[in-house]
């Protein structure tokens, strides 16, 4: 092996090294973000602590969104042994569609909104969702912003009324 064929390798595992380095520090940084009150990795992302059990959490969401004129198209639970319980409930509303389509047909493929419901033990259970406007920034149209500031105000009743003390 010449001596450049060494200095290759060894700018590849510095490299690499730096790589594995940053990797470390950003899992780090993120440790804590299993934790309900963490809200990210995208803005507007909204966690609430919650002091119903995941169940409990799932069928007042469930109920408070059909309470609130909107459509529970699916709720989906995780299951099996050993993984935690999550639940996601899709929201949606023909209305609100048709509306969101007319100002930006790809923002169509927003639909149904997710409301993510996790496990925290103890019988207590947090909701975690992107607010409508965060979700439909992303297509910068006037029309859309108004719909979505309506479906966060939507949103949020629902939460507050399922889960709010």
């Amino acid at each position: 092996m010449g001596l450049k064929a060494v200095g290759w390798h060894i700018r590849l595992a510095l490299a690499l090294l730096l790589v594995a380095l940053a990797a470390g520090s950003m899992t780090a940084a993120r440790a804590d973000e299993d934790e309900p009150e963490s809200v990210g990795p995208y803005p507007g992302t909204v966690s609430l602590a919650c002091s119903y059990s995941l169940t409990d959490a799932v069928r007042r969401l469930e109920k408070a969104v059909r309470a609130n004129g909107m459509t529970l198209v699916q709720t989906v639970n995780s299951g099996g042994r050993g993984q935690s319980g999550v639940s996601v409930i899709l929201v949606s509303s023909s209305e609100y569609w048709g509306r969101i389509l007319k100002a930006s047909q790809l923002a169509g493929m927003e639909m149904p909104i997710r409301l993510y419901v996790t496990d925290t033990g103890n019988r207590t259970s947090a909701v975690i969702y992107r607010t409508p406007s965060s979700i439909f920034a992303l297509y910068d149209t006037a029309e859309l912003d108004r719909i979505a500031i309506e479906l966060d105000q939507l949103f949020a009743k629902i939460v507050d009324d399922a889960i709010g003390e």
